[in-house]
């Protein structure tokens, strides 16, 4: 399994070498970018799984960043650092979509574990959107067994009634698949993302 990757940016040489130092020997790969200019380069090249940015910037403002590392990979997690706590910066940074805003002096143990739970809730929701995509293609209709002209018109019925809003009564006798056929219109229809109640 390859190592998470995280891109640290901040124009402090010591900051940037004490977090590049932490996160490496917990086992991360680690990426440093000086200013804006390189880490809005590194971010695009290296995809990482994490950004950990200052604000303040010579070369631009760590929210451009943000909102560039958002509007690029909108999953990825961003953590904004601060030498300059402002609360209107800390407002601006959490509506652009940062999941943390972290004041200097930090403690790096703490934001080691603000670091955890960032990557480990981008996880659960990726395994989440992977087990519903799964879900939804175990129930394609290619999936439901029927070649005859019954069938057929059947599947092209589930495709119209998938298409709208409506309540849909589905009757037959039991085992003959009413609740493979709820499954199929409800995964294939704009209500996919909702849960599926049996």
């Amino acid at each position: 399994m390859s190592r998470q990757r995280i891109l640290i940016v901040d124009d402090e040489a010591s900051i940037r070498d004490m977090l590049a130092f932490f996160f490496h020997k917990r086992g991360f790969e680690v990426l440093t970018a000086s200013n804006f200019t390189e880490g809005q380069a590194s971010a695009l090249r290296s995809t990482p799984d994490l950004v950990l940015s200052d604000i303040k910037m010579p070369d631009g403002n760590g929210l451009d960043l943000l909102r560039k590392v958002k509007a690029d990979s909108p999953k990825t997690p961003v953590i904004m650092i601060t030498a300059h706590t402002s609360t209107p910066d800390a407002i601006e940074a959490m509506k652009a979509g940062a999941v943390d805003y972290i004041a200097k002096p930090f403690n790096i143990e703490e934001l080691g574990l603000i670091v955890d739970r960032a990557l480990g809730e981008k996880q659960l929701r990726d395994e989440n959107v992977y087990l519903k995509q799964e879900l939804a293609a175990k129930y394609t209709f290619a999936n439901i067994i029927g070649k005859g002209s019954r069938m057929q018109e059947i599947f092209r019925t589930i495709e119209r009634i998938a298409k709208v809003s409506s309540t849909v009564l589905l009757t037959g006798e039991s085992g003959t698949g009413k609740e493979l056929i709820a499954r199929a219109i409800h995964y294939t229809s704009v209500r996919k993302d909702k849960k599926f109640v049996s």
